[in-house]
C-alpha cells in the first residue's frame, strides 16, 4: 500500500486510495479501513480500492484526517478556506487595493477587488 499523504481541495468531494489488495479481495472486518475525523467518510471498498468523501472545509485553518488501512495511516489534508491576499497596492489618495485569491478548489469571486479609503487613524505608505 502507498502511504503517500493526499491533499484534497477545499470544496466537498471524493477520492480513492490506490489499490491496496488484488481486485478479487475485499477489506472486511476486522480489517476494514477506519477514519479519525467526522468530515472524512469511507464510502466503499471495492476492487481492492478504498473510496472516501469529505465535506467542505469552512474553516480558515487547514485540516488533516487519517485513513488507516491494514495498519498503515494515510494523511488526508484540506487547505484552509481563508483569504489569500495578493496583488496589493497603495493607490493615489491613500486607497489600499488587494486581490483575494480563492483557496484551491474554489471559484474566484466575480466582483472587482475591494478598495479601502485612507482614514485619519490608518496611514499606508510605500
Amino acid at each position: 500500500m502507498d502511504p503517500t499523504p493526499k491533499t484534497e481541495p477545499v470544496a466537498v468531494g471524493g477520492d480513492v486510495l490506490p489499490a491496496v489488495l488484488p481486485i478479487a479481495e475485499n477489506l472486511l472486518p476486522p480489517f476494514a479501513p477506519t477514519r479519525d475525523q467526522p468530515w472524512l467518510t469511507i464510502t466503499g471498498i471495492a476492487d481492492g480500492m478504498v473510496c472516501f468523501t469529505f465535506t467542505e472545509n469552512n474553516t480558515v485553518a487547514p485540516r488533516t484526517a487519517h485513513l488507516t488501512v491494514l495498519g498503515q495511516s494515510i494523511s488526508i489534508t484540506q487547505p484552509g478556506n481563508g483569504p489569500n491576499l495578493t496583488g496589493s497596492a497603495i493607490l493615489p489618495g491613500g486607497q489600499f487595493q488587494f486581490t483575494d485569491a480563492p483557496p484551491p478548489g474554489r471559484t474566484p469571486p466575480a466582483s472587482a477587488p475591494p478598495l479601502f479609503p485612507a482614514s485619519p487613524w490608518c496611514r499606508l505608505a510605500r
